[in-house]
């Protein structure tokens, strides 16, 4: 009898093993746990361009997933630099997570200074599998036929469709059997209305004959719950999550501004840009381009060279783009040992193809 009760005790125990949750943090930006603690990050993004809210401070994770190169996908500095990044296709494991990267394509018009490169990510543990497919246009056939089935999908929405159309949202869904689809990528308007070019996703939810509007940005899922058909799930951002500050907007104003107006103009707005914003490696760079416009190269060099020392880890696409003036300004000066500690460091982080 005490054999038995011990026996039904473990698997008692078995039964309650924790769910897998699903954390959305904003953007397309999401963590998620498996049973045993562990946790990925998917897609973490810049705080200080174009969306208008920042990203979590301290948020921790055992591996970032990297769908491409955008910057409002590839914050990895967001996270330590002793946690892996993966950004390939391949397979991979973090504990009790099985993680797949296939190959996919960047929805059209975009992405080209890369050649479309999107890893879409199909995230396997607790007995479910969640699809993450960052800013892929239509799946392809070898795509579908690599990924196989995910009960939950996370895809780009919004109203402008600005990635996918709804059509295409629809058949991804549906080729791949989703039972819970949870759009990301569109404007968070209760925080901010930037981006201008991504909308909202009202219009697309009226579309949408099972919707699901949740107070709580942490879903957890058993294989056995889930819904007999799909529902779409609209998780609110994370409450750590704020809108930009007074002085970071009244920064990217001025930017907007400055981008308008006549060279000499340019560069005082762009002066001011800098001082308001002075952690942001896009004006440090701008700032440059505009000091090399007229002429003062020193000038030029010295901020840039200055931004890369304060903001070690700012922007991707910025921080190369720095490196790279520098390299055009050392060789023209015949700086070969300078130029050639920045090509150095360009060959070995950038993924643009013309830089490498």
């Amino acid at each position: 009898m005490r054999t038995l009760c011990l026996l039904l005790a473990a698997l008692g125990s078995l039964s309650a093993a924790e769910p897998i949750a699903i954390e959305y943090v904003a953007h397309a930006a999401f963590l998620i746990h498996s049973p045993s603690g562990a946790t990925v990050a998917l897609d973490p993004y810049n705080s200080n361009r174009w969306l208008g809210y920042s990203f979590p401070r301290n948020l921790d994770a055992d591996a970032v997933l990297v769908t491409h190169p955008h910057y409002d996908h590839d914050a990895d500095y967001q996270f330590p630099a002793s946690v892996p990044r993966y950004r390939l296709p391949g397979r991979y494991s973090v504990e009790d997570l099985r993680i797949m990267g296939v190959a996919g394509k960047h929805a059209l018009h975009y992405g080209r200074e890369f050649e479309q490169l999107n890893t879409v990510w199909l995230v396997e543990t607790g007995g479910l599998r969640v699809l993450h497919v960052g800013d892929n246009g239509p799946l392809s056939r070898e795509a579908l036929a690599a990924v196989g089935k995910a009960d939950v999908l996370l895809a780009p929405m919004d109203d402008l469709e600005h990635i996918l159309t709804f059509q295409q949202l629809d058949e991804m869904a549906d080729r791949v059997g989703a039972k819970i689809v949870v759009p990301m990528h569109y404007r968070l308007s209760a925080l901010t209305e930037r981006p201008a070019s991504v909308g909202p996703i009202d219009r697309w939810l009226k579309t949408q004959p099972r919707v699901r509007t949740l107070d709580t940005n942490l879903i957890k899922l058993e294989p056995g719950e889930l819904p007999a058909e799909r529902e779409v799930w609209v998780l609110p951002h994370s409450p750590k999550v704020q809108a930009w500050g007074p002085k970071l907007e009244q920064a990217w104003r001025l930017r907007d501004q400055a981008r308008e107006a006549d060279p000499e103009d340019r560069l005082e707005l762009l002066r001011q840009v800098r001082r308001t914003g002075p952690g942001v490696m896009t004006f440090a760079v701008e700032y440059a381009e505009a000091l090399l416009a007229a002429n003062r190269r020193a000038e030029a060099v010295r901020a840039l060279e200055q931004a890369l020392l304060d903001i070690p880890e700012g922007d991707h696409e910025y921080t190369e783009k720095a490196h790279w003036l520098l390299v055009q300004i050392y060789e023209e000066q015949s700086r070969s040992t300078q130029a050639e500690a920045h090509r150095r460091w360009l060959a070995a982080h950038t993924f643009r193809t013309e830089w490498q």
